[in-house]
């Protein structure tokens, strides 16, 4: 199971809304209410927390 598998699964089973996609020309990321998502590399292996607009880093710039 990757990253991006394990995290949209513990969502689901909190009952916390996000969304898929892949937006700010990451590979994939999700977008959870507010301004945070998590964007992941090619292999689902999570690369860090930026802002849905994608400019600012929340994981003191890892992923950038």
């Amino acid at each position: 199971m990757t990253d991006r598998e394990a995290l949209c699964a513990m969502f689901i089973r909190a009952g916390i809304l996000f969304q898929v996609d892949n937006g700010c020309g990451w590979t994939q990321r999700i977008v959870v209410a507010g301004d945070r998502c998590f964007v992941f590399k090619m292999d689902g292996s999570l690369c860090g927390i930026r802002s849905a607009l994608d400019d600012e880093s929340f994981d003191h710039g890892r992923g950038t």
